[in-house]
């Protein structure tokens, strides 16, 4: 239990000031799992039998790797100006500029 709570306290470290130091979100969860994995905490058989996890791991890359393509053929950007336009056509107001300008940030953060 204290390497366990030992490794999580470092993990958590790492994820909260990696950038400062030069140490990626990824890196930290890696060394969290090798640290709980040469000390025999989990097994790697712990790991191949947790199915949900590699599920998650897997769509979660495809995501990712859509969304970095989305982005870098610029349909992203051109989505969000084509909305944009069209609502600011609809003059609704304030909210409709204040989204589209990103003062409140959601329709660039949620496109983004």
């Amino acid at each position: 239990e204290l390497i366990t709570l030992a490794t999580i306290n470092g993990a958590v470290v790492l994820w909260m000031f990696g950038d400062a130091i030069g140490c990626p979100a990824v890196l930290a969860a890696m060394l969290a799992l090798a640290t709980l994995l040469c000390t025999g905490v989990l097994t790697w058989r712990d790991c191949l039998e947790y199915t949900p996890a590699w599920d998650t791991l897997i769509w979660f890359a495809i995501l990712i790797s859509m969304s970095n393509g989305l982005n870098e053929s610029g349909l992203i950007n051109t989505f969000a100006g084509m909305v944009g336009d069209k609502l600011n056509a609809l003059n609704l107001g304030w909210q409709v500029r204040a989204l589209n300008d990103g003062e409140i940030g959601i329709c660039k953060s949620v496109i983004l």
